[in-house]
């Protein structure tokens, strides 16, 4: 059991799904900000995208930083 999670806690498919889902944070976080603030009215559909984008942008600087 302990290797399992060792493994589990280590893969690349655990750490892909954390740089998305805290890119996913990010961007619900300013677009609660920007929708109390009034400038930016985004849907929760284009704050899922916007958060695919961003996500797509940090997962190519990891790649970038881990190739150094």
């Amino acid at each position: 059991m302990q290797k399992f999670l060792s493994e589990l806690f280590s893969s690349d498919r655990l750490k892909s799904f954390l740089w998305r889902g805290g890119a996913v944070v990010v961007v619900a976080g300013l677009n609660y900000l920007s929708a109390n603030i009034g400038e930016f009215n985004l849907s929760p559909q284009m704050v899922i995208f916007v958060a695919l984008i961003v996500g797509e942008i940090t997962k190519a600087v990891n790649n970038a930083v881990k190739s150094r």
